[in-house]
């Protein structure tokens, strides 16, 4: 399979996509930061957050398991169980946020973005879970397009929207509907699959397939849901103990150094991971392909990350505009956190191939308890750290962290014994 560069080539087709859906980002905010600051950039930010952790709870991460299946109308049927529970806890947290809303109301803003809260996350649990289909189909074209389409909407949108306003809710509404155009080419897809399926969502057949990817809703679900549960934290203390702008700061360099885990290592994970399951049901080890993805990495990684751990705060002054300096300065010590996020998240998906989800999960408790401890520091006795030194602290400790982690799935990998 590698001689025939069948690896490279369905990354060739997706990076071309995605790179294109970076480019497209990268070109387009120095506009969009212009129009929108810091401040509203923090509630995009958090808008994000919340969606990212709802959609994954909306799924229960079973659309993992569509590229696991070896049968289609398996895989399929657990497809048709996952929309089916997105659906069900987008409509109830809707219920919920509008009974709050309704009971507690203060402003129109705050109304609008509670009531996007639930959109937000059915589109994005929708969006994962086409993703996650055409993967197992193989249609990386397709992917490569939602991917860009998701891009160019989403920013294009912000840019027109900045001429009308600079409400953060302008920022809300391009990202919904975003999602929502870029995913027109999944529902299709869905209702095409759907005319012919086999299986119902609930099935007994459907829930035993459930049960044999019950290790998904275990030990994935919680792993991700502490993820993204402890970003939602270091929101909480860093808005209410060094406030909005500095969080609007922060997290626009921690997006912007996520875009090339977003879009390239995302592509390039993909495909590790359809690779992966492939050798494993023909019981081939998946180590070499695993490290041949680290050195990709690895080269991809080196000049980018080290431009912005020179030039950072420069480069976002000049690219995105003078206030946003301060956020360049926070990517130039973040630029070890993520390059090494960049190179782990890709070989994430051995842990999943290779069953060791429960191991997985007890390490990152490890590394969100040690993040915890440092962004908590400020509370600890008489204790005194401006937001720079936490966040030095936290990028030494994340580095070492994902290096464990790297390291760690690299020895499962090369192991090639799935647990049972």
């Amino acid at each position: 399979m590698l001689k025939s560069n069948s690896f490279v080539k369905s990354v060739a087709v997706l990076f071309t996509g995605t790179v294109l859906a970076q480019v497209v980002t990268y070109l387009l905010s120095p506009i969009i930061t212009r129009q929108f600051g810091p401040a509203e950039s923090a509630y995009l930010g958090l808008f994000l957050r919340i969606t990212t952790l709802g959609a994954a709870l909306a799924t229960v991460r079973l659309e993992l398991a569509f590229p696991l299946e070896k049968e289609d109308h398996h895989a399929f049927g657990i497809y048709r169980f996952s929309m089916r529970f997105s659906i069900v806890l987008s409509l109830i947290a809707l219920a919920i946020l509008g009974i709050y809303s309704w009971v507690d109301f203060s402003s129109t803003n705050d109304l609008f973005f509670l009531l996007s809260l639930p959109i937000g996350i059915f589109l994005m649990a929708f969006y994962n879970q086409g993703n996650s289909w055409a993967l197992r189909k193989e249609k990386f074209k397709v992917i490569a397009r939602s991917a860009l389409a998701l891009s160019m909407v989403t920013n294009v949108l912000k840019v027109l929207f900045g001429f009308l306003s600079h409400n953060f809710l302008f920022l809300i509404g391009a990202t919904i509907i975003g999602y929502l155009l870029s995913s027109i080419a999944y529902f299709l897809d869905f209702k095409r699959n759907k005319k012919s399926s086999i299986l119902k969502y609930n099935s007994k057949r459907t829930k035993a397939l459930i049960g044999k990817n019950s290790d998904l809703i275990k030990y994935n679900l919680p792993h991700v849901f502490v993820d993204l549960a402890r970003d939602l934290l270091m929101v909480s203390i860093i808005w209410n103990l060094y406030g909005k702008i500095e969080y609007g700061s922060y997290d626009h360099a921690f997006r912007m150094l996520k875009l090339p885990i977003i879009f390239i290592g995302s592509a390039i994970g993909q495909v590790f991971f359809r690779q992966c399951t492939d050798l494993i049901h023909q019981n081939k080890s998946i180590f070499p392909l695993a490290g041949k993805v680290v050195l990709i990495l690895a080269a991809l990684s080196i000049v980018p990350f080290s431009i912005i751990g020179i030039w950072g705060k420069e480069l976002f002054a000049f690219v995105f505009g003078a206030k946003w300096a301060q956020s360049g300065e926070m990517a130039t010590i973040m630029v070890p956190w993520l390059m090494m996020n960049f190179l782990a998240s890709p070989i994430s998906y051995i842990a999943i191939v290779m069953k060791r989800q429960k191991s997985f999960f007890w390490i990152n408790v490890l590394g969100t308890l040690s993040l915890i401890f440092v962004v908590s520091l400020p509370y600890i006795g008489s204790m005194h750290f401006s937001f720079y030194e936490i966040l030095r602290l936290l990028s030494i400790s994340q580095s070492i962290f994902l290096l464990i982690v790297l390291v760690w799935m690299l020895v499962v990998a090369k192991n090639n014994r799935i647990n049972q």
